[in-house]
């Protein structure tokens, strides 16, 4: 399970992947993909119910979904911007492991 935090006011609130403001969803299989990204690239991991979840960049994570769902061919745009609350990636890359990526 990926979750996005985001830290406002030192509060803390979670976005999951697919459970959007608009109800516009991340396909079944970007979703997937995310969330091995997210594994692959951890920093660390939390147990959320009863659920490991793997906190990876957000800046890396958004930059991999919109590079992944042009790829896939995937109308989601929209959904991933107002998903992810930071910055594309980092000076028009981002980290996937120990392979620098261009976006």
């Amino acid at each position: 399970m990926i979750t996005k935090i985001k830290y406002k006011d030192s509060e803390h609130n979670k976005k999951r992947v697919g459970k959007l403001a608009n109800k516009k969803q991340i396909p079944d299989n970007l979703a997937r993909e995310l969330e091995n990204f997210a594994k692959r690239n951890s920093i660390f991991s939390t147990k959320v119910d009863d659920k490991l979840v793997h906190h990876c960049c957000p800046s890396c994570l958004k930059a991999h979904a919109l590079k992944k769902s042009e790829e896939l061919n995937l109308d989601c745009k929209e959904a991933i911007e107002e998903m992810f609350e930071c910055e594309t990636g980092h000076l028009g890359y981002y980290l996937d492991e120990e392979e620098i990526i261009k976006i």
